[in-house]
């Protein structure tokens, strides 16, 4: 871990514990449906008030911010138990004292820019299947025989796995 990331997650930190709002990009797929990778999470400090189980909330550990569902909290001990939607284990045990804030709004990434990127995969889809193929026997209706030869069809497989890779950005 460099420098540059220690002093950001103590400024958040400091921020939260002050009871200032913080926004932060989601990184990962841990909170999957509920939070997606590259969602804006707003992250506001805990206050007086005890997060709840099943609140999301903000903690850090091993020099990593973490947000996590609060599934539970011992009163006697003050342990707190956490775990990814999407994760199947829970996390180790936390104390009370290290949870420093809470989700309170989540800001989806963008359709309209998913929307674009499929659009422009398959133009290009299209584009090297159907344009200047003379293989291609065309009717009244538009193409009726798809006629590919082995370039082409590696070309389109290679753009169908590059769009299987950006769908899940």
């Amino acid at each position: 871990m460099d420098d540059l990331t220690g002093i950001k997650l103590e400024l958040i930190a400091n921020q939260l514990l002050t009871h200032q709002v913080v926004k932060v990009k989601a990184n990962g797929h841990s909170m999957i449906p509920f939070i997606h990778d590259g969602d804006i999470l707003t992250l506001s400090g805990i206050a007086q008030e005890p997060p709840q189980p099943g609140e999301i909330v903000a903690f850090i550990r091993n020099e990593l911010l973490f947000i996590h569902r609060l599934l539970e909290v011992d009163r006697r001990t003050g342990m707190a138990l956490t775990k990814g939607d999407h994760l199947l284990i829970s996390d180790q045990l936390l104390a009370n004292e290290e949870v420093i804030g809470r989700v309170t709004a989540i800001r989806e990434r963008s359709l309209a820019g998913r929307q674009l990127l499929q659009r422009l995969f398959f133009r290009l889809y299209r584009y090297c299947l159907l344009i200047w193929n003379p293989g291609n026997k065309a009717g009244a209706k538009g193409i009726i025989q798809l006629t590919i030869g082995p370039v082409r069809f590696r070309i389109s497989l290679t753009i169908l796995r590059i769009y299987r890779f950006f769908i899940f950005l």
